[in-house]
């Protein structure tokens, strides 16, 4: 029985509701990565908020171009790497920890390639390969953060996986 305890195959099982909600957050996170792959979030679109702003700090057309690159690719990083980090806390609550990692990292890729198929058929938009792998290195730095902090806060250790009567029986 999930959250029990009791012998169930081996391993304590975590509360229904905490892998529901940890599922909810992905999809939710999902949602928010396709919708800033709408047109409103488009380099065009972008770029007149960068612009002026730069314009004010004197700063020459080549740097603001550089600027706005790097604004728009860093939030392909970040974006996806709350992606990862939240796919590996929910997968790991499902599948366990190793598999949980593999799973993360699938869902990043196959979010990355269908928003940028999404992208290639927004007007104003574009998709393309390198932003797949640029958004998957944001999905694995994700799942390497949450990876990180789990372990640390087990000791580099992994929880234990027997059922606490199995652990009271050694």
């Amino acid at each position: 029985m999930a959250g029990s305890g009791g012998d169930d195959g081996g391993a304590e099982q975590p509360a229904r509701g905490a892998v529901l909600r940890a599922w909810a957050g992905v999809g939710l996170w999902i949602g928010v990565i396709f919708f800033f792959s709408g047109g409103t979030f488009s380099a065009e679109f972008t770029r007149s908020g960068i612009g002026p702003l730069a314009r004010l700090l004197g700063l020459d057309y080549e740097t603001i171009v550089m600027i706005h690159f790097f604004i728009r690719k860093s939030a392909h990083v970040l974006e996806y790497a709350a992606l990862g980090y939240l796919a590996l806390r929910a997968a790991a609550l499902s599948l366990g920890r190793r598999s949980g990692v593999a799973f993360a990292l699938l869902i990043g890729l196959l979010v990355a390639g269908a928003d940028e198929i999404y992208q290639a058929r927004v007007t104003g938009r574009t998709g393309t390969p390198r932003d797949v792998a640029l958004d998957f290195a944001g999905a694995g730095l994700g799942v390497a953060l949450r990876a990180r902090r789990r372990a640390r806060s087990t000791g580099g250790r992994e929880r234990p996986t027997l059922s606490r009567s199995e652990r009271g029986a050694r």
